[in-house]
């Protein structure tokens, strides 16, 4: 489905026969780091593929534009070697079968284009970097940690069941799922904006309820190291505040 080919290509799996070894870049060199935001947006139908690569970790998300509609995301933890990317799912929602396995594939980038080349049909598509995903202290992958209730700040014992949020230079997601059942329980993101030690959301997707689409979040953030304050109100309009702990 051409709605889905950079999620089939980006996370699905593609071989690396299909590139010849001097069109393979390793995502770790400067010039070629696939670490960022990169984005396709379908000229016919206006769905949009948004995928956000930290250090070791990676989402990618398909939603329409107008009207808004989630349809579908997946990602986990990856490693890059010698111009292979190599991914594990911890969720996903197009094909949940694929949940704790791996699968590795190639890429081409020259300058701020990624292309990528379905594995099953060998049609090409072009992605654009977004950001380079050091543009803000907020860059990584955090991970709940902390929640006050009651006035009091109680901490989350880490099991199974995750809740994360990957944030790029100019992109956030955020994602609760549980991997070892295979459990997804919601997603959702889009841009954000740090000033001043005021963090603004503004959504783009949201698997819950698309009604909540274009809302903008306003909360307060105070970063010190791998920890993450968080507090404000809720797309629900409830007070929070939360403790988060950078593990990308």
């Amino acid at each position: 489905m051409k709605i889905i080919s950079f999620l089939v290509a980006l996370c699905v799996g593609l071989s690396t026969s299909l590139f010849s070894p001097n069109h393979i870049h390793d995502p770790g060199t400067a010039e070629n780091s696939i670490k960022g935001a990169w984005e396709y947006v379908n000229p016919e139908t206006g769905e949009k593929v948004v995928a956000l690569v930290g250090n070791s970790y990676s989402m990618a998300t398909v939603y329409s534009g107008e009207p808004a509609k989630f349809i579908g995301t997946m990602g986990g933890p990856y490693t890059a070697k010698d111009g292979v990317h190599t991914q594990e799912f911890e969720f996903h929602t197009l094909d949940s079968t694929l949940i704790g396995k791996e699968i590795s594939w190639g890429f081409q980038i020259e300058g701020n284009t990624l292309t990528t080349t379905d594995p099953e049909t060998g049609e090409t598509t072009a992605y654009q970097r977004v950001d380079s995903g050091n543009e803000t202290d907020m860059v990584g992958v955090w991970r709940i940690s902390g929640r006050e209730r009651g006035g009091k700040m109680s901490e989350m014992k880490w099991g199974p069941r995750k809740t994360l949020k990957m944030i790029t230079g100019t992109r956030f997601q955020w994602t609760a799922f549980n991997p070892e059942t295979k459990q997804f329980r919601g997603t959702g993101g889009g841009t954000y904006s740090l000033e001043d030690g005021t963090y603004t959301e503004n959504i783009e997707f949201f698997s819950r309820d698309n009604s909540r689409v274009g809302a903008s979040l306003e909360f307060q953030a105070k970063i010190s190291g791998k920890v993450w304050d968080h507090s404000g109100l809720s797309s629900k309009g409830t007070p929070i505040r939360e403790i988060w702990k950078n593990v990308d």
